[in-house]
């Protein structure tokens, strides 16, 4: 990895975790093109696919609040969600199951890393902005499923 932000740590155990249990999955240099390649549409569907799945830890960190705080931590956990998938070490299964994975294959080139940095950037606010819209649906759960603030 070449960003020295990115706990090589923590990562290198999750992925340990997941070899432990058979979940591999291959990355290359298009698989981080597709991610860098998602659309606003995308990035937001996938946000709120990560928010229902994580649902009880999103109600943890949210504290039943929709205020500023509130929004910003869930926000930063599901800004480091789309880290993990960036990097290709989470995944959601066939299932439609988050989870972690072991990733065979290279890591993100210098290059590819800076490219990556940039879309972050673009994807920070649209992640706020979804959880900010999300959180309150989240918490009422009076509106179907069709009702999806997007």
């Amino acid at each position: 990895m070449k960003d020295p932000n990115r706990p090589k740590d923590i990562i290198d155990f999750t992925e340990k975790l997941a070899a432990e249990s058979g979940r591999f999955e291959p990355v290359d240099e298009n698989y981080y093109q597709a991610f860098v390649a998602l659309t606003q549409p995308q990035i937001e569907k996938l946000a709120i696919a990560l928010l229902l799945d994580q649902e009880t830890e999103v109600r943890r960190l949210a504290g039943g609040k929709t205020d500023t705080a509130a929004v910003e931590r869930v926000s930063r956990f599901v800004s480091n969600m789309f880290t993990g998938i960036s990097l290709g070490f989470a995944r959601f299964d066939a299932f439609g199951n988050f989870g972690f994975v072991a990733r065979i294959g290279s890591e993100p080139t210098a290059e590819m890393d800076e490219i990556m940095a940039d879309k972050f950037r673009l994807i920070d606010p649209m992640i706020t902005n979804i959880v900010r819209r999300t959180l309150p649906w989240l918490f009422s759960r009076e509106i179907s499923q069709t009702q999806l603030p997007l």
